[in-house]
């Protein structure tokens, strides 16, 4: 596994008790020692089938990252899914106790915290060492393309220009079009 996989297991872990610690201070404003022990007991194969389920939905991959809107729809659909699957295992498995509506509390408390600890790293990981990106071709549509990027940094892309194809000196291109066409910005900047 990735350091980038263990650093978020990890914290997907810690956070997955302790929304179930809130959820139980929300549900019972004081928590009890054998309270708490009974909840994580029956959570914690929970925690493993969601972890699990993370997992192959590829949660931890940088590309989950670099779309936030896509991630959060990603996310709430699992979450749901993985809230199904422990309601479930709750209504067919005789068990002491029966916590569906403390799942429901902790799945939003954790849905919530997972997705912004996840942003949070997103940011992180991809704040540094952007792309650096010179755009050629129809100014109009590249300056709003421009500014979409500028707007998301999770993309980890910088715009360093925005060129119409008749300011580029073409005439120089004589060792591969990727150097011409740097050259010939360049030219033109100049």
């Amino acid at each position: 596994m990735k350091r980038l996989g263990v650093i978020l297991l990890i914290g997907d872990t810690f956070l997955f008790y302790g929304s179930l610690v809130c959820a139980l201070i929300i549900r019972y404003r004081a928590v009890s020692g054998s309270l708490l022990f009974g909840h994580v007991k029956l959570f914690t194969p929970i925690l493993f089938v969601w972890l699990l389920v993370f997992f192959l939905f590829k949660l931890d991959e940088p590309a989950a990252f670099k779309r936030p809107r896509e991630f959060f729809i990603k996310l709430f659909g699992i979450t749901v899914g993985n809230a199904m699957i422990a309601i479930a295992v709750f209504y067919f498995i005789p068990l002491p106790i029966t916590p569906k509506t403390n799942l429901i509390v902790t799945a939003f408390i954790y849905f919530v915290s997972v997705f912004l600890w996840h942003s949070w790293v997103g940011s992180r990981l991809y704040g540094r060492d952007r792309v650096r990106l010179i755009l050629v071709g129809d100014e109009k549509k590249f300056k709003r393309l421009s500014s979409d990027i500028s707007a998301n940094p999770q993309l980890n892309f910088e715009v360093i220009g925005v060129f119409p194809l008749e300011r580029i000196n073409w005439s120089i291109a004589k060792s591969g079009k990727e150097k011409a066409l740097i050259r010939g910005i360049v030219t033109q900047m100049g």
